[in-house]
């Protein structure tokens, strides 16, 4: 259901909504998809090294979900916006980094060493525990100057955002955006009879 473009989880956030057939669509529209959306995190590895272990031994209750749907949905909207601004203008808007900061606060992290790697893992166990592990990596990567790589999908119907180090990048997906592009660039230069 989900497709996962990036190891980043602040991506892989704000890409579950997308534009199909011109209108937005939110994957995290029920708690029944965000509880598929952890799992299939947890699948792919991408919450490792973050709040794996929480999550793996939390029990997702119906409960859990239901608190946990409107605060990872604000907190995506807040979090697309800045990320949106880096992509357009290599800043985020004023504030931007201190309302995840906020959210650090709310939901402190604790590290430990697991294998060969420092784990970061939130001391809520509630839905602030989540957002405050994406949060945690979204400040690294600003950090580090990696989200000067973001960008916006070359496609104008695509709202997805994703991370480009090498500066060619025009796509969040060659198999999908890139050859759906192709495909109408060479039906537009096909003379028609």
């Amino acid at each position: 259901m989900f497709r996962f473009q990036s190891q980043e989880l602040p991506l892989n956030l704000i890409n579950t909504e997308e534009m199909k057939r011109g209108r937005l669509v939110d994957s995290l529209s029920s708690a029944d998809n965000l509880k598929l959306w952890i799992q299939e995190m947890n699948a792919n590895q991408l919450l490792e090294g973050y709040c794996s272990h929480t999550l793996k031994g939390l029990e997702v209750t119906r409960e859990w979900l239901e608190e946990a749907l409107p605060v990872i949905r604000d907190f995506r909207a807040m979090l697309r916006k800045g990320l949106e601004e880096m992509a357009d203008h290599g800043v985020p808007e004023a504030g931007w980094v201190e309302r995840l900061e906020a959210v650090l606060e709310k939901a402190p992290l604790i590290f430990k060493y697991a294998g060969s790697s420092l784990a970061a893992i939130p001391l809520e166990k509630g839905p602030l525990g989540l957002i405050s592990v994406i949060a945690y990596q979204t400040l690294t990567l600003y950090a580090e100057g990696k989200l000067q790589s973001v960008r916006r999908c070359s496609n104008p119907k695509c709202i997805w955002l994703f991370m480009d180090s090498t500066g060619k990048r025009k796509w969040c997906s060659m198999k999908i955006c890139g050859n759906r592009m192709k495909a109408e660039r060479h039906k537009q230069s096909v003379p028609t009879e």
